[in-house]
C-alpha cells in the first residue's frame, strides 16, 4: 500500500476501533500513550499492514503503572501508519546484524601472557552458521500440499506468518523457495531478493532452501539460478550476491596497544593465523549467537 493511499483510510479505522475490529490505535492512561500495534482483518484489506515486530492477532493488552497496579485506558484516536521499503529494509539489516553477527574480540599475547602490539592478525570465516542452498526430495515433490510458489512477494504478510510459527518455538526452515515462472529472469530475480532478505532477516527462520531444479531435457521447471551451460541466470547472480554480503570474509589488521583486534563478523566457524617478531601461531573459533562480545585468546 502507497503512502498516499493511508490518507483515505482514517475515517475507515476510526470506524474500525468503534466496531472492535483489528486496527492500529493509540491509548492514553492520562499520562503516558501507550501504542498498541494490531492489523486490519483481511476481509477488509488484501493483506495485513505490519509495523512492528510481530504479528498480534486476537491481541489483548494489560497495562499497569510504575506501582505495578491495574491502570485502564481509553482510545484517544486511531490511525494507520505508513511504512517505505527503505525502512523495511532498514528494520531487515538491522535484524540481521542483531541475530546474525556478532561482536568479537582477539586477544594476542606471548608465551608469558603479556600483550602484544602491532601483531599482525589474518581472520577468515570458513563456514557460515546459516545452511543456505538447493536441494530436491521426492517426499516434498509428493507432498502437493506442502508446495506453493511466491508471485508478487507480500512482505508483510510473510513476516506475519513467521511470527505466528515462530510462537511454537520451533526451528523454521524456508523449503522449495523459488519464483513462478510467469515472471521474466530479472523480475524472478528481484523478487527472489525480497523473499530471501525477509527470510534471511527472521531471527527464527533456521536454513533456507531453493527450488531450482533443471528438468532432464535440461529446462527450467520454474526458476533456475543457471543456463544448460550451467551460465548463471539472474536469480543466480541474486544468490551469489547475497552469499558474498551474508559472509564476513577475510579481516586482515594489527593488534592495538591492549594487543587485542575487534571486529564484527557473521555466525560461523573461523581460522585466526596472528604474527609476531617471526613467530607465527594458527587457531580456530567459533562464533555463536549471543547479545555478548565473543572473546578469544591466541598465545605466540
Amino acid at each position: 500500500m502507497e503512502r498516499s493511499d493511508y490518507s483515505n483510510l482514517q475515517d475507515e479505522a476510526r470506524k474500525i476501533v468503534s466496531e472492535n475490529e483489528e486496527v492500529v490505535v493509540e491509548a492514553r492512561d492520562g499520562v503516558a500513550a501507550v501504542t498498541i500495534i494490531l492489523y486490519f482483518s483481511p476481509s477488509l484489506f488484501p493483506s495485513p499492514i505490519v509495523l512492528a515486530d510481530g504479528p498480534l492477532y486476537d491481541y489483548t493488552a494489560y497495562t499497569q503503572n510504575s506501582d505495578h497496579k491495574e491502570i485502564s485506558i481509553t482510545v484517544a484516536s486511531a490511525s494507520l501508519q505508513p511504512f517505505t521499503k527503505e525502512q523495511w529494509s532498514f528494520q531487515q539489516q538491522y535484524k540481521i546484524n542483531t541475530e546474525r553477527k556478532r561482536a568479537v574480540m582477539i586477544h594476542v599475547s606471548d608465551k608469558q601472557g603479556e600483550r602484544l602490539q602491532g601483531a599482525a592478525v589474518r581472520v577468515e570465516q570458513v563456514s557460515k552458521d546459516f545452511p543456505f542452498g538447493s536441494a530436491i526430495n521426492n517426499n516434498i515433490i509428493g507432498n502437493l500440499p506442502y508446495q506453493s510458489h511466491f508471485s508478487v512477494p507480500n512482505l508483510p504478510l510473510m513476516r506475519a506468518i513467521l511470527d505466528k510459527f515462530a510462537t511454537l518455538e520451533l526451528p523454521i526452515w524456508l523449503t522449495e523457495v523459488d519464483i513462478l515462472d510467469k515472471f521474466d529472469h530479472d523480475q524472478q530475480a528481484t523478487y527472489l531478493e525480497e523473499v530471501l532478505r525477509e527470510g534471511y532477516s527472521h531471527p527464527s527462520v533456521n536454513g533456507i532452501m531453493l527450488w531450482s531444479a533443471l528438468s532432464g531435457k535440461g529446462k527450467c521447471f520454474r526458476m533456475c539460478l543457471a543456463d544448460a551451460n550451467f551460465n548463471n541466470l539472474p536469480a543466480g547472480d541474486t544468490v551469489d550476491k547475497l552469499l558474498k554480503e551474508w559472509q564476513t570474509g577475510v579481516i586482515k589488521s594489527q593488534t592495538d596497544e591492549h594487543g587485542t583486534f575487534s571486529f564484527y563478523g557473521y555466525l560461523g566457524e573461523y581460522k585466526i593465523t596472528a604474527s609476531f617478531e617471526g613467530k607465527t601461531t594458527s587457531s580456530t573459533f567459533s562464533v555463536s549467537r549471543s547479545d555478548e562480545t565473543r572473546h578469544f585468546s591466541v598465545q605466540i
